[in-house]
């Protein structure tokens, strides 16, 4: 059953970007993942199916009310930016009405956003939500719009399912390029030699001139066979020129980006924290921890929110006492407010002015792997939505003359190419980097070690988050067991006692204890 119904209209969102949407709609258990790159139109094309944004010729139509969670959250000042997604999420959800969902996992720690998840699968009407959060989008989406260009293509399944389909068409276009490029280099081949053949026809053999052939008589003959041939040569150009053409795939250049650490071996020490501890507000966040970080560890800082994720960065940038830094280190900071640019110079004027060899043609891949190509890097800081600025922040950063990154929720905003870009960056970069990210597919991907901070303790982990989970399976398993074995044991004990000394006290307690073994059994089944 139809919920919105958007008709064919375009819309034009600024000089070189218009949206063309065509006959689209959002039916009653939709749960449709809208994705795209940062400045593709997707803010904007939530709020048209809002109606917030009025279009010359009406053509979105509501069947049923509309609940809209904008991307930037106004009010509850006194909340951090986590808190006051919860606040719009919780008023949001008592709607009994279609969910249209900016960025909802935005500053989520992974509880919460396992909370949101539950939340739109449980939801019978339909749901359009934006989001870079690859996991989330496998969890909750059964389609996918791919907004590209200005235009929409529809996809079924989850975000995983599209990235299949997307990638069978780009191993098709890559086989259809090469098939392009064979017949054109052929026919090119053939042109070339039907042309030198035809130069050549005038000119009598040299065999037939030694056998007193006449020049003049044998020209009418020779004239004829040039313009056959070409004429043969004007229909294989011809040929050419209705060859359907094929643009070239798009290739990466690989990217290694040293640092003046470079030459160290990974097992220097370059960050060691000591009986650390820190509280806000008379309220504890961890106390007595101890850890390392060694050169080039990826080091991801997990945990809830409010447990003291960017406390321990900025500790770390600070120098506390209780944690030592390596003087070698040389700290590139990203934070939540995005405030390394100059507006008034270009994005590639931003990025070259922190590199420590003025090298363009490094920062330009690195660049395009952000998706700035050509004219984008002309364009000045000013004109880029939030999305790109961050992208451009993070390519100033990896290039800057640093050696250790430390990011304070580097995804956020960020379009799920860029985050894949992020990633093959991060990995390329030779330094070290420390960070706090509540994207699993990010931390997993990245970081080779953990920082836990949980029950005000900050633990070390070796390996990835995916390890970590695992190890947690594991050991859960194993206090089940332990559980099982203690209230075993007890039976035992008490069904001794029974044999022995029988009395009523005994049996309770035996039937207790049966009871207390088949329910826990039922509740562990799994």
């Amino acid at each position: 059953m139809k919920q919105i119904e958007i008709q064919t209209f375009s819309y034009q969102i600024n000089p070189d970007l218009e949206l063309k949407i065509d006959n689209l709609s959002v039916n009653r258990g939709d749960k449709i993942g809208l994705i795209g790159n940062n400045g593709s139109g997707k803010t904007t094309l939530l709020h048209l199916l809002a109606q917030k944004i009025s279009l010359e010729i009406p053509s979105v139509q509501h069947y049923l009310s509309v609940t809209l969670v904008k991307q930037f959250k106004d009010g509850f000042d006194d909340k951090s930016g986590g808190e006051k997604t919860q606040r719009y999420l919780q008023e949001a959800f008592k709607q009994d009405s279609v969910w249209l969902l900016d960025e909802p996992t935005t500053h989520l720690d992974s509880r919460h956003v396992e909370w949101v998840e539950k939340q739109v699968l449980t939801h019978h009407e339909g749901v359009v939500v934006v989001s870079h959060d690859r996991h989330f989008l496998n969890q909750v989406c059964n389609k996918i719009w791919f907004l590209k260009d200005g235009e929409i293509t529809v996809y079924k399944g989850n975000y995983q399912s599209f990235l299949t389909q997307y990638e069978e068409q780009e191993r098709r276009h890559k086989e259809d390029y090469d098939i392009y490029q064979r017949e054109k280099k052929e026919l090119e081949q053939a042109i070339r030699v039907k042309k030198q053949q035809a130069n050549g026809a005038m000119s009598v053999p040299k065999n037939k001139k030694q056998a007193g052939e006449k020049v003049g008589i044998s020209k009418p003959y020779y004239a004829k066979k040039q313009k056959k041939l070409d004429k043969s040569a004007k229909a294989l150009e011809t040929r050419l020129s209705q060859l359907e053409r094929v643009e070239a795939p798009k290739k990466e250049k690989s990217l290694t980006m040293e640092t003046s650490l470079s030459h160290m071996s990974g097992d220097h020490i370059m960050i060691r924290g000591m009986d650390v501890s820190a509280e806000i507000n008379h309220q504890v966040l961890f106390y007595d921890s101890n850890f390392y970080i060694k050169n080039r560890e990826k080091v991801a800082i997990v945990g809830d929110n409010g447990v003291g994720k960017t406390t321990l960065l900025k500790m770390m940038l600070d120098k506390e006492s209780s944690i030592k830094v390596s003087p070698s280190i040389e700290f590139g900071y990203f934070s939540q407010e995005v405030d390394l640019l100059d507006d008034n110079e270009t994005v590639l004027e931003n990025v070259l002015s922190s590199m420590r060899d003025y090298n363009q043609t490094l920062a330009r891949t690195v660049l395009a792997r952000m998706q700035f190509f050509d004219r984008d890097i002309e364009k000045p800081v000013s004109v880029l939505s939030g999305g790109e600025c961050v992208k451009v922040t993070l390519a100033k950063l990896l290039l800057s003359d640093i050696n250790t990154l430390v990011l304070d929720e580097p995804t956020n905003y960020l379009d799920i190419e860029a985050m894949r870009a992020l990633e093959e960056l991060l990995q390329a970069f030779e330094g070290t980097v420390i960070f706090v990210s509540h994207d699993r597919e990010f931390i997993n991907s990245v970081a080779t070690k953990l920082l836990i901070i949980e029950n005000k303790k900050i633990n070390m982990f070796e390996g990835r988050l995916s390890d970590y989970k695992a190890s947690k399976v594991v050991k859960n398993k194993s206090k089940e067991k332990d559980s099982l074995l203690v209230i075993e044991t007890k039976i035992s004990e008490v069904l001794g006692k029974l044999c022995i000394e029988p009395s009523e006290e005994l049996e309770q307690e035996f039937q207790s204890l049966i009871t207390q073994k088949m329910s826990y059994k039922k509740t562990h089944k799994n």
